[in-house]
């Protein structure tokens, strides 16, 4: 499930309606539709906003926000799975670096 997927889910389950949810995070509602509907990407500073407001673990969502920008950065690639591998080798060496 897409990030603003799972964030409309939250709300639709807890019958707040996107005007409340706006005020919550302070953003205008049409703001927060088009991040609903996928049309818009969430800042990370938003992503701590949504957790705030949803009272869900921060980390968890910030982690679910992330998984989503991998996507969208790898759905076109011939072979996202070596790609991820390859990043995951870059960081690793980076840890060891520093």
């Amino acid at each position: 499930m897409r990030f603003g997927e799972y964030l409309r889910n939250l709300r639709e389950r807890r019958n707040w309606l996107l005007r409340e949810v706006a005020a919550k995070t302070n953003m205008d509602t049409a703001l927060l539709s088009k991040i609903e509907r996928g049309h818009r990407n969430a800042r990370k500073e938003q992503v701590y906003a949504f957790a705030k407001a949803y009272k869900i673990d921060p980390e968890e969502l910030n982690k679910r926000w992330l998984v989503d920008k991998v996507i969208e950065l790898l759905k076109d690639e011939e072979n996202p799975q070596a790609i991820l591998n390859a990043a995951e080798k870059e960081i690793n060496q980076m840890k060891k670096d520093s």
